[in-house]
């Protein structure tokens, strides 16, 4: 059976139900599904919750401009301050250290 043939059988088929609650579930079904698909998820936070394309491009362009604006602390210094145990503070994220590295993790 063709795409087109299936959407026609579906058309036939939703124009023969009656029960309104069941055509508000399948429109709920169908909508997350479009909306899934212009923005599809691309990956996953450190809590399993889904990061669609939108919100990665979102972090992506939010973290450029706090390199452009020279927010950003190099390899060496973080290296110092790792073994220093000082935090690493972010301008991007006050109060939040940027980088937490196992070592700090054993140690807290």
């Amino acid at each position: 059976m063709s795409a087109v043939e299936i959407r026609a059988e579906i058309n036939a088929y939703l124009e023969k139900v009656q029960d309104e609650s069941f055509l508000k579930v399948v429109h709920s079904m169908l909508n997350t599904y479009v909306q899934e698909q212009e923005d599809p998820i691309e990956g996953y936070d450190i809590h399993g919750n889904p990061m669609r394309a939108s919100q990665l491009m979102n972090k992506y362009e939010t973290g450029l401009a706090a390199v452009k604006r020279g927010d950003f602390i190099t390899v060496e210094e973080l290296e110092e301050r790792s073994n220093n145990g000082s935090p690493i503070q972010s301008n991007h994220y006050p109060g939040r250290s940027a980088v937490h590295t196992r070592h700090n993790r054993l140690l807290s």
